[in-house]
């Protein structure tokens, strides 16, 4: 199949010799006066004086392929820029839920193309007008014809998948290239974010913004140091009332467009940020006494930490079985089960209040992470307390 416009056109009989100058648009009404073409630069110039002609009808033409000639011809001089026959999609999206249990769901963005307004292909306009460069005149305009040409056919396609965090419309937005993606009989969707299929993530990633966010509020209470050998950590608790700063995030915006070998169609337009529900599922405390520079971060594979969690009821590193005689949504966890306990989103108090035990005199350490339903971790929260 040909994506090329084949173009035949008349040879112009004078005794002069005659400079044909080609123009081409999308749009006819751009190329359909001579004051429109004025300031144009023609994309094919042929010198009659040299081309070859073929001959139809007992007519002689010039038959040229409106595209950069792959070895110099004649008496034709192509300025181009060569035809783009890629077609240009359009994609809606919805959200999918994949459910991990009855209380715990991920969101899976689905782009579906839409069908193109024009199937059969691209209308090209052409005109052609004569110089005579001897004489400095012209001929008539010629009338405008339209060339059809087929679009490139989706098996021949690679579509480009973009995405960016934060979508403004502007020159300054920071697009960042996914994944490149064949076109397939089975199925032209695009599907993002089940995590259940492995491949899937590897090649497109997450569907909402990646980056977990982290605890900013931390303080301690030190009134039952002395009394009862134990001070008071409170966390702003990221489940208060379902939290809306921690537990939903950006949906990506992402444009894709369709290439063909060193060729690029235009972006589709870019998808909207509408927010998701991205649940926090665990909070990991870890603490050191007396270390040794008090600046340095605890890393959370750290084993030698003293290492204290909550996680979020029903969530995914809840079980049933093992958690549900932990009471949940406490004011205050106390010192025996402080190890672990539960919080839901129905939680309202403003902090997590831990009791650890503690002695006057001593330095503690404490490194704050958040874990999400997909298992990605914050950015440390780092917090230190002479007592």
């Amino acid at each position: 199949m040909s994506y090329i416009a084949e173009l035949t056109i008349p040879k112009i009989e004078s005794e002069d010799n005659v400079i044909l100058y080609i123009y081409r648009s999308t749009y006819s009404e751009d190329i359909n006066t001579i004051s429109k073409i004025s300031n144009l630069t023609p994309i094919i110039i042929i010198d009659q004086s040299l081309a070859e002609t073929v001959t139809i009808n007992e007519k002689e033409y010039y038959k040229i392929q409106d595209k950069e000639p792959d070895e110099e011809i004649t008496g034709v001089t192509y300025n181009g820029p060569p035809t783009n026959t890629i077609p240009v999609n359009e994609y809606e999206y919805n959200i999918h839920l994949i459910m991990l249990n009855n209380y715990t769901h991920i969101n899976e963005l689905i782009l579906s193309p839409l069908e193109l307004s024009h199937k059969d292909g691209i209308v090209f306009y052409y005109s052609v007008i004569g110089v005579i460069p001897d004489k400095e005149q012209i001929t008539h305009l010629s009338k405008v014809n339209g060339v059809l040409v087929n679009y490139i056919s989706n098996q021949d396609l690679i579509r480009e998948l973009q995405s960016c965090d934060d979508y403004n419309d502007s020159e300054e937005d920071e697009w960042i290239t996914v994944n490149h993606i064949e076109y397939s009989e089975a199925t032209q969707d695009i599907r993002i974010g089940d995590i259940n299929k492995q491949n899937t993530i590897d090649k497109f990633g997450l569907p909402v913004v990646q980056k977990v966010p982290s605890i900013r509020d931390v303080k301690v209470s030190l009134n039952s140091l002395i009394s009862n050998t134990y001070m008071t950590l409170e966390i702003e608790n990221p489940w208060q009332n379902n939290n809306k700063y921690f537990n939903f995030r950006k949906l990506k915006s992402y444009r894709i467009r369709n290439t063909y070998q060193s060729q690029v169609g235009s972006f589709s337009i870019p998808t909207y940020q509408s927010e998701l529900p991205v649940s926090i599922e665990k909070m990991i405390i870890l603490m050191k006494q007396n270390p040794s520079d008090s600046e340095e971060v605890i890393l959370i594979n750290d084993d030698s930490a003293t290492k204290f969690e909550c996680i979020r009821r029903n969530g995914i590193f809840y079980n049933n079985i093992k958690h549900k005689s932990l009471n949940y949504n406490l004011w205050n966890i106390p010192l025996e089960n402080n190890k672990l306990s539960v919080f839901s989103e129905t939680s309202i108090q403003d902090t997590i209040n831990i009791q650890i035990s503690a002695v006057p005199g001593n330095l503690y350490v404490f490194d704050i992470y958040l874990v999400d339903v997909y298992s990605n971790v914050s950015d440390n929260k780092h917090y230190i307390v002479e007592t």
